[in-house]
């Protein structure tokens, strides 16, 4: 079985420079291939690891590769990953797939027209009753990596934020729906910290969608947290000169 991953050239690709960029490439279809080890131009630590973050972010089907296990000694970054073999990666993704078209077509069997704005709610108000935060997983000493990734929303209908949120992502891709990462801090089930959710861009407007605050809420609590702009969101802070607007 031949791994498929399709990477893409993201947000966060965006805002790399030239050298950056021209390694996230090279990166991206190394992990793409599974292969073991890609030379990389980038020299300084700090410089690589946001172009590594860059990747990650951009891409939530990379979850079988392990950023932090991945390191660079001589030019060359040894690549980590979260699966035995390369079949194994290529089974992960085909379930990931179809996961998301299972989703996909049972959230739209319930339309008479299908619309981006109106499959985009139904899909978070899926998650908002499906999806269990990891809190568990985050008591034990060592965590699990797919409470940070897609696998754990998808297969096992439980994660934190970033894994939420670049779940998120990972249907607007699927959707043609422009979508972001965001990052920044929040107040969220009583504790305040890092905290990731969305930037949605719909009818050429952006708008901030937090599918991890909806989680386990009803209907009308949660729309708080779903298409709202930037001056809704006083109790979090995040850069807002990175970020598009949401005015």
């Amino acid at each position: 079985m031949g791994l498929a991953a399709q990477y893409k050239l993201g947000f966060y690709y965006k805002q790399l420079n030239i050298d950056q960029q021209f390694d996230y490439r090279k990166i991206a279809r190394a992990i793409s291939h599974y292969d073991s080890e890609v030379g990389v131009t980038q020299d300084d630590a700090g410089t690589l690891h946001q172009t590594l973050m860059a990747l990650k972010y951009d891409n939530p089907e990379f979850c079988y590769w392990s950023l932090d296990g991945s390191e660079v000694e001589d030019g060359v970054l040894k690549l980590c990953y979260l699966t035995e073999t390369e079949d194994e990666a290529a089974e992960l993704i085909q379930m990931l797939r179809d996961q998301r078209r299972n989703i996909l077509n049972e959230l739209s069997s319930h339309m008479d027209m299908v619309t981006q704005r109106r499959i985009l709610r139904l899909l978070f108000d899926y998650l908002a009753d499906h999806i269990t935060y990891a809190e568990d997983e985050l008591q034990k000493p060592v965590c699990s990596p797919w409470i940070y990734n897609v696998n754990g929303v998808l297969l096992k209908e439980k994660g934190v934020c970033l894994g939420i949120a670049m779940t998120v992502n990972y249907f607007c891709q699927a959707l043609h729906i422009p979508s972001i990462l965001i990052t920044g801090e929040a107040k969220v089930m009583g504790w305040t910290g890092n905290h990731g959710w969305n930037m949605i861009k719909l009818d050429e407007e952006y708008y901030h969608l937090d599918a991890t605050s909806a989680l386990g809420l009803g209907q009308s609590e949660r729309d708080s947290y779903y298409l709202v702009k930037d001056g809704d969101l006083s109790d979090r802070s995040w850069p807002k000169a990175l970020y598009p607007k949401a005015v």
